[in-house]
């Protein structure tokens, strides 16, 4: 056996037979509670569905309810409204919408202002 072939098979070992060093991890799924947020939550795929002019509604709605600011810390509301423009602006198609509207001014402030949500 070559030498470069048993450090192959030595890397090998070491990192994939050892499962400390190598873990694939999923990230966590955003949660929202439905009942709380301004705008129908709509799944992606029935988004999907969707016309483009509805789904532009959607989002301008969504944006727009972004745009409202509150005084203090955020509200539980607000929280549940950014995890559901996260899980959105997760589809390429959604996030391009959302840049034409203007979201990424709004989305930008809002992430900066709320250390709670994890995007």
């Amino acid at each position: 056996m070559s030498r470069t072939k048993s450090i192959h098979y030595l890397i090998h070992f070491l990192l994939f037979s050892n499962p400390f060093i190598f873990q694939i991890q999923n990230p966590a799924p955003f949660k929202f509670d439905a009942k709380v947020l301004p705008v129908p939550p709509y799944s992606v795929d029935k988004m999907l569905k969707m016309s483009v002019r509805d789904q532009e509604k959607h989002l301008a709605a969504l944006c727009e309810a972004l745009g409202h600011t509150e005084k203090g810390p955020p509200s539980q509301k607000r929280l549940h409204l950014m995890n559901y423009t996260a899980v959105l602006g997760a589809n390429p198609a959604f996030a391009t919408i959302m840049t034409r509207l203007g979201a990424l001014n709004t989305l930008a402030k809002q992430f900066k202002d709320t250390p709670q949500v994890d995007v």
